[in-house]
């Protein structure tokens, strides 16, 4: 599997890295093809509190 590749430094370059890594991991999450694997997926999406996804959405849009 390829990992993404991060370019910055400093506070930005963090940032950018942080992002990317969730992104790629969401992505091969999201790309799942198993049935069983699909099943867990989709059940363990629908429990995840509402608040959690709060937490997540504000940090990805936090640029300060």
């Amino acid at each position: 599997m390829a990992k993404p590749i991060i370019v910055g430094s400093g506070i930005a370059g963090l940032c950018a890295a942080a992002i990317s890594k969730q992104s790629w991991t969401l992505g091969k999450i999201a790309q799942l093809e198993s049935p069983f694997l699909l099943a867990a997926r989709n059940s363990l999406m629908k429990r995840i509190p509402s608040s959690m996804m709060k937490r997540q959405a504000e940090q990805l849009y936090q640029f300060s």
